[in-house]
């Protein structure tokens, strides 16, 4: 969407889904979340059906001469943020847990940086200039990440170093955290009040 003229402008016109678009530090590219180029496969001798295995892809931004698409993962891909300096791209998978790095030139195998987030929070997470500031979930009467009490942490880039910082209570799902520019502010998202009702209908 061009703000000043309000005019917005289809990006990507593949048969595929794609989510989560976010820019490059340098505004040059769009990272996204793509199921382009899925393989089609045949589910228990049933018709043939396209698989939905989501990559990362980018493309250049508006205004940019070439235009075409370009695949980042092969492992899969979903949420992508680039580094401060935009040396490392920073992304979630949506089939498993964890925050992955690769670099943004060059080939690099995928590393993994943490353990969380959870998939369900595929973009609680946000990038600061040496640190990664993660929503953590634990159940820790079971050891089972991924549900219970959520906490945010911190993470050290790029030396890994991971340090628990406070409980978020009543966090959202499906949120996102939000980092003032100059770092010392983050926001979340709560859940001030959930409510149910029952309601009775006559049968008739």
């Amino acid at each position: 969407l061009d703000v000043a003229r309000d005019k917005a402008e289809k990006l990507t016109t593949d048969e595929a889904d794609e989510r989560v678009p976010a820019w490059s530090r340098d505004g040059r590219w769009i990272y996204y979340g793509s199921t382009r180029g899925a393989v089609v496969i045949e589910v228990a001798g049933g018709p043939l059906v396209r698989g939905a295995r989501w990559q990362l892809w980018r493309r250049p931004a508006p205004g940019q001469r070439n235009a075409n698409p370009e695949q980042i993962t092969n492992d899969g891909g979903f949420a992508a943020q680039e580094s401060v300096d935009g040396s490392t791209l920073f992304f979630t998978r949506p089939d498993r847990p964890g925050l992955y790095a690769r670099p943004t030139r060059g080939a690099g195998d995928d590393l993994l940086v943490s353990r969380e987030p959870a998939v369900p929070d595929f973009a609680q997470w946000t990038v600061a200039k040496d640190t990664l500031y993660i929503v953590a979930r634990e159940d820790l009467t079971e050891g089972h990440r991924g549900a219970g009490i959520t906490r945010l942490v911190r993470v050290g880039w790029p030396d890994r170093v991971r340090t628990e910082l406070r409980p978020l209570a009543r966090l959202a799902g499906g949120g996102s955290l939000g980092l003032s520019p100059d770092g010392s502010q983050l926001l979340y998202t709560q859940t001030v009040r959930w409510e149910t009702d029952l309601m009775t209908s006559v049968m008739r």
